[in-house]
């Protein structure tokens, strides 16, 4: 039994997975941005007091209302996915031979 293993194809892969996995990375990229410039660890007192903090407050609410954990179920659902499809093709590729 040859167990040999090559790239995918370019035709063979799936456009829309590899489109919607880059989306769900920017959405976790920037979900975490928050956290990465420290914003999210100052007192409340501390952000109020930055000359940014009208602009930071909308931006935190609005980081808080549309991105705060909502592309990381997008991500693990692609992941599976693309695990699935693996799958499929060991399975055909092994009965075939």
């Amino acid at each position: 039994m040859s167990n040999s293993t090559f790239p995918v194809l370019q035709k063979e892969r799936a456009d829309i997975l590899d489109i919607l996995r880059g989306f769900a990375l920017l959405g976790v990229l920037l979900d975490n941005l928050m956290g990465f410039t420290g914003w999210t660890f100052l007192t409340q007192a501390n952000k109020e007091a930055l000359i940014t903090w009208p602009a930071d407050g909308m931006i935190g609410l609005s980081e808080l209302t549309f991105i705060n954990g909502k592309f990381y179920s997008l991500l693990s659902l692609l992941f599976g996915i693309g695990f699935l499809i693996i799958l499929i093709r060991n399975e055909l590729k092994e009965s075939t031979h």
